[in-house]
Parts: structure tokens; C-alpha cells; sequence
């Protein structure tokens, strides 16, 4: 309970951030430069991330092209968070999930992309998109949610050629 809560948290090449137990990191400010490949991000509980202000940091030097999971699940438990992911590198980086788990886990998230970032599944079902930021939706958008093949190193998600379905009608 409250284990983090008003923190500030700063960590380089982190690859684990596991917000746990009601209230864990509630008003938190949180940086993470540079993580590692895939990161994972956690916020299960009530009211755990509620307040909690994370950047994740992508800096020119970072060898990192894919992030994991950030999810939320347990009653309000991202409610008036901000989420601030910058690539400030020439590659672009792929989001493998963002989820909110629980339709009240959500309310007032806010996220904030900045540089090239694409998400590649993105579960907005339970979270307000008019607060939620264009540069999500963008992100979202552009990471295709299964429809295309992100290719790390050419700057956007590759779409497979259409294949004709028979001959044409007359």
C-alpha cells in the first residue's frame, strides 16, 4: 500500500516498472531513459498509478526499437495520469500493447507521443478518447493494430501489397 506513492523515480535501461497494491506509485513522477527491449509497465490496483506523471525517454543513442506492454487494470487505477513517451532517435519504436484492463481503470489518461512511436495494439475501449490526446490516436493509427508489418530502421509501418481476389467483375 502507498509503497511509491509521491515518488520521484528516475531510472536508466530499466526493463521492469510493476506498480502494485492500492495507491503504489498515486501521484508519482517517474522517468525512464533509455529502457530496455521490450519494457513492461504495470499499474494493477486501485488507484495505483492515479496522478502519476511517467516519461519514457528514447534518447538518439538508444538501441532500443520495440517496447512491451503498459497496462492498466484495477479501479481507477490510471485515473489523471499523464504519460509522456519521446523518441528523440532517428528509428522509430513500436509499442507492442497499450491496454486499459478494467473500463474504469482509465478515466482522464492522458498520453503524449512525441517523435516516431507506433502501437501496434491498442485497447482505448475503456478509456475517454477526447482526453486521451491526437498524438495517440496517431500513434495507434500508424501502428495499424495488426494490419501492417513495422519494420524498424525505415521510419514507417510497411503495408502488405493487396492481392487480387479472382478476376475482375464485368
Amino acid at each position: 500500500l502507498e509503497a511509491c506513492k509521491a515518488s520521484k523515480i528516475y531510472g536508466k535501461y530499466v526493463g521492469d516498472l510493476n506498480c502494485g497494491g492500492d495507491m503504489g506509485c498515486a501521484g508519482a513522477n517517474i522517468r525512464l531513459e533509455d529502457p530496455g527491449f521490450e519494457l513492461q509497465v504495470k499499474c494493477n490496483g486501485m488507484m495505483t498509478c492515479m496522478n502519476t506523471n511517467l516519461e519514457i525517454i528514447i534518447t538518439g543513442t538508444s538501441q532500443v526499437v520495440e517496447l512491451g506492454t503498459i497496462e492498466f487494470n484495477g479501479q481507477q487505477a490510471a485515473q489523471g495520469m499523464t504519460i509522456t513517451i519521446e523518441n528523440q532517435g532517428y528509428n522509430p519504436i513500436l509499442l507492442q500493447n497499450l491496454e486499459c484492463m478494467n473500463p474504469t481503470a482509465c478515466p482522464n489518461l492522458r498520453i503524449e507521443i512525441k517523435g516516431q512511436v507506433f502501437i501496434e495494439n491498442c485497447d482505448l475501449q475503456h478509456m475517454n478518447i477526447q482526453t486521451a490526446g491526437p498524438s495517440l490516436l496517431a500513434a495507434c493509427q500508424a501502428g495499424g493494430a495488426g494490419q501492417g508489418n513495422f519494420i524498424p530502421g525505415l521510419g514507417m509501418p510497411q503495408q502488405y501489397p493487396q492481392v487480387p481476389q479472382g478476376p475482375p467483375a464485368n
